[in-house]
């Protein structure tokens, strides 16, 4: 049914941003030398997937990119936006429970069931 990547199109997210807090560009983490080019190929796979796209010029914060290996020997890149999220007013939604949304009583009684890959569910 779904192929390649999902995205969403025409849609602009605002975040809303505490003007008190001060960017930051946090310091380089090297990306050990044995890991360069699966990094490398990591990184040219999601521009081409128009997953992520290149800053030109300066900026005021930039967040680090933490490589983490599979136990398949692949890698996820990984951005630890803890500093960038400290800017980021949160709006507070409620999540509903299974019970709110009567979730069991409509499966009751299903004889269907269906698996969802979210392998690239962050993407």
């Amino acid at each position: 049914m779904f192929t390649g990547v999902c995205k969403l199109k025409d849609f602009e997210l605002k975040l809303h941003v505490d003007p008190n807090v001060s960017p930051v560009a946090q310091k380089l983490r090297q990306v050990p030398f044995a890991l360069r080019a699966k990094v490398k190929a990591k990184i040219d796979e999601l521009l081409e997937g128009d997953i992520i796209e290149r800053v030109e010029g300066p900026t005021t914060s930039a967040s680090l990119v933490v490589v983490a290996v599979k136990p398949s020997g692949e890698i996820r890149l990984c951005v630890d936006m803890r500093r960038a999220n400290e800017a980021i007013f949160r709006e507070r939604l409620p999540i509903p429970t299974v019970d709110e949304v009567h979730l069991l009583e409509e499966v009751n009684g299903s004889t269907v069931s269906s698996k969802l890959d979210l392998r690239h569910g962050f993407h």
